[in-house]
């Protein structure tokens, strides 16, 4: 069989081989692989020139393979085994056994929010699954977020939340719900009402939350959109150092809505509708296509976007 190569070889032959050292008959042989006895005898002679030797021999007691036979079969055999356990399908995942790392980016105003609905449940649902959240750069402003698709290109993070920016073909997404905004301001502010007019709005000083320094976020931008703007004074990367500064001061903070309730509870901060028709946006979970179909990721995604939905109405 020197020179031989794979495209040249009927890979059917090593079935008929392999049935052949079980059955020693060639009638058996054909019987089990639902084949004609002259289709197997066939086979045997192709199996014979193929690598030039007799590969079995008759005798009383049946067809008994040569040295040269058995070597074969014994790599054949066990080539067929792995090919059959490739083609079954996958086990079931089950969370409460496994034992690995996921990792999901996503922005500042999902860390402080997410992990909180997440860690408990995975306690009794998945224990020895570890869940780290890592920073997504860019995703709550205007700056690209392509730096968190090359890491889903790489497999270094497995799922990502985005706003509703454009996603390449080669990912999956869902949208998670859409998020509009709010207006904040301390219990002692005397001039922050729960409903506030666009005057105050736009004169007060406000604390804008962003990750980059730019004059104009996109949420100033999607402002500009609908007739208004911010009277803004200082920034700060994390919204927790907003919500402490306006409860501090007599700033005030435009905050997605999500973050409403931490607003009130754990900063005691008055909210207020926006004097005018809230920008809004959607969250997106993408992941890469290659994985759509594995079993790990679609039960992270299930679990992940459930979490998320019980945030939405807490």
């Amino acid at each position: 069989m020197a020179g031989k190569k794979l495209n040249t070889v009927d890979l059917n032959l090593f079935k008929v081989l392999n049935a052949l050292i079980e059955q020693r008959n060639v009638t058996k042989a054909a019987q089990s692989l639902g084949l004609s006895q002259p289709a197997v005898s066939h086979a045997l002679g192709r199996l014979r020139a193929l690598f030039d030797d007799e590969m079995f021999v008759r005798t009383p007691d049946g067809m008994m393979p040569t040295q040269r036979c058995k070597k074969i079969s014994q790599r054949v055999t066990a080539s067929l085994s792995e090919i059959v356990d490739a083609i079954q399908p996958e086990e079931m995942f089950d969370p409460s056994t496994a034992n690995t790392v996921v990792r999901i980016a996503m922005s500042e105003l999902l860390t402080g929010l997410l992990p909180g609905v997440i860690l408990p449940k995975t306690r009794s649902v998945a224990p020895n699954i570890e869940f780290r959240m890592l920073p997504a750069r860019g995703l709550t402003q205007q700056v690209s977020s392509e730096e968190i698709l090359t890491d889903l290109d790489k497999g270094t993070i497995d799922l990502a939340f985005t706003w509703n920016y454009e996603i390449p073909g080669r990912f999956s997404w869902l949208k998670l719900g859409d998020v509009d905004y709010v207006c904040v301001g301390a219990k002692s502010n005397v001039k922050f009402g729960r409903k506030i007019d666009q005057i105050y709005y736009e004169t007060t000083p406000h604390v804008s939350t962003s990750t980059v320094d730019t004059d104009l976020t996109r949420f100033d931008m999607e402002l500009a959109e609908v007739g208004a703007s911010r009277n803004i004074k200082t920034r700060i990367p994390h919204y927790t150092g907003a919500l402490a500064l306006v409860a501090e001061t007599e700033m005030i903070a435009s905050i997605p809505r999500i973050l409403a309730d931490v607003a009130r509870q754990r900063y005691d901060l008055n909210v207020s509708e926006l004097p005018f028709a809230s920008p809004s946006r959607s969250i997106n979970m993408v992941w890469h296509k290659t994985r759509d179909t594995e079993p790990l990721h679609m039960w992270l995604r299930d679990f992940v976007a459930g979490c998320y939905r019980e945030l939405e109405v807490q």
